[in-house]
């Protein structure tokens, strides 16, 4: 089974990396009135290479000895890639169910002639595939290499213990402000965001604010269960919540800030400064102190263990 979606990942990442190198080329496409810019370039191969580091982790999923390769090698790169991933897998089926029943289009303005319709559905259906084939894998490579982070008992003994629960309780307030203002914006708010990213944005494409909205009280629900006396089935789903959250969190804020440092300069999207800005650089923030809280969760969880258990 983790062979088998390995190379559904592998497979899954072939239409988006075709388009990139096409378009990195020189080709056009499924492009429109795009203009071509050192920055779109830019985007283009960092976008690219995102997607090139998915297939490369099909491989480590795939062979054997990917269960032996040092651990900080492939789970960076899957920490980003499934929260990226995991979010999509939300958010685009509540974007399609908004859309066909409003009768809108998902895109609208500048986005409709920058790039064809097609290449929507060809990369997104193929994000779709990769999400749900990196999950799988790595949910089962995750098994075989560390049961031991879904199985056992945490050590409130530990000296981490007590950081650990005032700064999961910090962050978990944090992310939920963060979810009240995603749902502000599903519900048509436009208190503190500019004209262009109301223009932008219509009706369909806020009902995905929901999607988000949700991504975020997972990762607020793993935040406080982490914080507590965990074992066995709730330290599997606090574990998980966690890890996919602060994922989320983290990739979208850093593609939100790489957007915004590349907008108006002909990749067609276009930013003004607004409380957006803020709160892509908030849920960076977050989810970076997330992800070291998980990590502070399972050393404290590994201390109690070092005497004589092996851990991986």
């Amino acid at each position: 089974m983790r062979r088998a979606a390995a190379v559904t990942l592998a497979a899954g990442t072939l239409p988006y990396l075709s388009l990139k190198i096409s378009w990195l080329a020189g080709g056009r496409l499924g492009l429109g009135d795009l203009a071509d810019s050192a920055q779109l370039t830019a985007l283009n191969g960092f976008t690219a290479g995102m997607d090139a580091v998915a297939f490369l982790l099909a491989g480590v999923f795939f062979f054997r000895r990917g269960l032996r390769a040092p651990a900080w090698l492939p789970v960076f790169p899957i920490w980003v890639g499934t929260g990226l991933l995991g979010q999509l897998l939300v958010q685009v089926p509540t974007q399609l169910a908004a859309s066909v029943l409003s009768g809108e289009a998902v895109a609208s303005g500048k986005a409709d002639t920058a790039v064809h319709s097609w290449v929507y559905l060809v990369v997104y259906a193929g994000f779709c595939l990769q999400g749900v084939a990196l999950v799988t894998a790595f949910a089962l490579y995750a098994r075989e290499r560390w049961a031991g982070a879904f199985t056992g008992r945490t050590d409130d003994a530990s000296p981490l213990r007590a950081l650990l629960r005032p700064v999961s309780l910090i962050l978990a307030v944090v992310t939920g402000l963060l979810a009240l203002f995603h749902l502000s914006l599903a519900a048509g708010s436009t208190w503190g965001i500019s004209a262009d990213h109301v223009a932008t944005f219509g009706v369909p494409v806020r009902a995905a604010e929901v999607a988000v909205a949700a991504v975020f009280a997972v990762a607020a629900y793993g935040l406080l269960a982490t914080g507590g006396h965990l074992r066995g089935r709730r330290r599997w789903t606090a574990t998980v919540a966690l890890w996919l959250g602060s994922g989320a969190m983290f990739g979208w804020g850093m593609w939100t800030l790489v957007v915004l440092l590349a907008s108006d300069t002909g990749i067609g999207v276009r930013y003004s400064p607004d409380l957006t800005s803020f709160e892509a650089l908030g849920r960076f923030t977050v989810g970076i102190l997330a992800g070291f809280t998980l990590l502070v969760a399972h050393a404290a969880a590994s201390l109690k263990s070092a005497s004589g258990d092996q851990v991986s």
